[in-house]
C-alpha cells in the first residue's frame, strides 16, 4: 500500500516544540532542518515548529544573540526536542514538569538519556 504522504491528505498539522535554554548551542537546530525540508518538499505546510522555553521572551544562544520563545503551556506537541548546551546546567523544577508532562503527551520525545 503506498504513502499518501504529501497528496493533501493530512488533516492535522505535526507539533513540534523545540525547547530552549539559555546558552544552547546553535547545532541543535540543524535537527529542525528536517522539518523545514519535508515541508518544502511536500509543498505545503505539514509541520509548525515553535520555539520553547520556561520563561518565553528571548533565549540568548551560546554565540550570544538571541531567539524568540514562547513559555511553557499546556500545549500538546506530536514531538519534542530538547536542545543541548556546552555545559550542564541544573534542571530548573519548571523545565522537569514540561518535559515530564510532554512524556505523557507527546509522540516523540528526543530528549538526553540520564546518566546512571
Amino acid at each position: 500500500m503506498g504513502s499518501d504522504f504529501g497528496q493533501g491528505m493530512w488533516c492535522a498539522m505535526h507539533k513540534i516544540g523545540f525547547v530552549v535554554f539559555p546558552g544552547f548551542q546553535l547545532l541543535g537546530f540543524a535537527a529542525v532542518t528536517a522539518f523545514e525540508i519535508a515541508n518544502i518538499q511536500l509543498g505545503e505546510p505539514v509541520y509548525e515548529i515553535t520555539l520553547l522555553s520556561e520563561t518565553g521572551g528571548e533565549i540568548k544562544s551560546s554565540a550570544g544573540f538571541g531567539v524568540v520563545t514562547k513559555a511553557f503551556d499546556d500545549t500538546a506537541y506530536d514531538t519534542v526536542i530538547f536542545g543541548a548546551g556546552t555545559t550542564i546546567a541544573p534542571m530548573t523544577p519548571g523545565l522537569i514538569a514540561f518535559a515530564q508532562r510532554s512524556v505523557q503527551t507527546s509522540r516523540r520525545r528526543p530528549v538526553p538519556a540520564p546518566s546512571s
